[in-house]
This record gives structure tokens, C-alpha cells and sequence, in this order.
């Protein structure tokens, strides 16, 4: 992976990539982050992604995105 996932934004625990193999006949490569906390809402993930980076960036985008709001 070549950038890393920050902690669930829910929960704070470590998160994981789930990858589909595409082992299904035509079924493309999929990326899913979600939390390693099984009581997590996170637990279950977000959406599918079609690449790693496309799903690495969606699961560290934050509501601020580094930013300060006062």
C-alpha cells in the first residue's frame, strides 16, 4: 500500500483493506477500507472502490481535510 490508512473516524481503531481477488470470472480488482473494530459502525466499511489509492483517499478524506474552522 503505498500510502497508509489513518485510524477509523468513528471509533479511532486501526483500519484494514479488504481486496476482491476478482476471482469471479470478469469481475474486476475492488478495494473496501473499514475498521478492524468489530463494534464499530465502520466495521462493515464504505463503498467498493476501483483502486487502492481511489479508496485509501476516500477513506482519509476528513470532514476538515487538515483545515481549522473557528
Amino acid at each position: 500500500m503505498s500510502e497508509e490508512l489513518k485510524p477509523c473516524p468513528f471509533c479511532g481503531d486501526k483500519a484494514d483493506m479488504i481486496e476482491n481477488s476478482g476471482r469471479v470470472k470478469n469481475q474486476p480488482k475492488a478495494f473496501h477500507p473499514c475498521c478492524h473494530n468489530r463494534e464499530c459502525i465502520m466495521f462493515i466499511g464504505a463503498q467498493w472502490y476501483n483502486s487502492e489509492k481511489e479508496a485509501i483517499n476516500a477513506w482519509n478524506r476528513r470532514a476538515n481535510n487538515g483545515s481549522k474552522t473557528d
